[in-house]
């Protein structure tokens, strides 16, 4: 099946509510009504298989909404992997797509990009940046290195930075 057979299959059987995310079956399938709601998911994300392929659901949104497929990396902007509706989503690249990533489970600052340096007596800020670490400097208190950290994220990620 090329590229154009792909899509019209799920324009066939799919249809989406951009305002609610949902997508639904426009034709019954199996044991499923016409309505019936995607609701699979795995990881957080939704998925629907359309044919023997499975998708993302938030492509496929994607794909209905703006009637082709994403350039890039799906963004969901507020993190909500099951959040589908097309203000949440935005096409990115990979780089742009990794950097809007929240707070580590492993973090004890509470604060993206700076940990306590106990050798030093004072809050370290540093972010990574195309697969580097860019040190920011050594602070005393905890609310200079996280300002620090937000301008220099800012700078570089723009509207892709993510502060927590």
């Amino acid at each position: 099946m090329n590229a154009e057979e792909e899509i019209e299959l799920i324009r066939e059987h799919l249809e989406y509510n951009p305002e609610t995310g949902e997508i639904s079956w426009k034709v019954a399938r199996g044991n499923r009504a016409c309505g019936y709601k995607v609701v699979s998911g795995s990881d957080g994300y939704l998925t629907v298989k359309v044919g023997k392929r499975t998708y993302k659901a938030h492509r496929v949104a994607w794909l209905l909404h703006y009637g082709h497929w994403p350039e890039g990396c799906i963004d969901h902007i507020n993190l909500d992997r099951s959040d589908n509706r097309i203000t949440n989503l935005r096409d990115s690249t990979r780089r742009e797509n990794n950097s809007n990533v929240g707070l580590r489970v492993d973090n004890k600052s509470g604060v993206k990009g700076v940990s306590w340096k106990a050798s030093h007596s004072r809050w370290c800020a540093q972010i990574s940046f195309k697969g580097k670490v860019i040190y920011l400097g050594l602070y005393d208190d905890i609310e200079a290195a996280a300002e620090v950290v937000q301008k220099k994220r800012e700078e570089l990620h723009g509207e892709f930075a993510r502060h927590g």
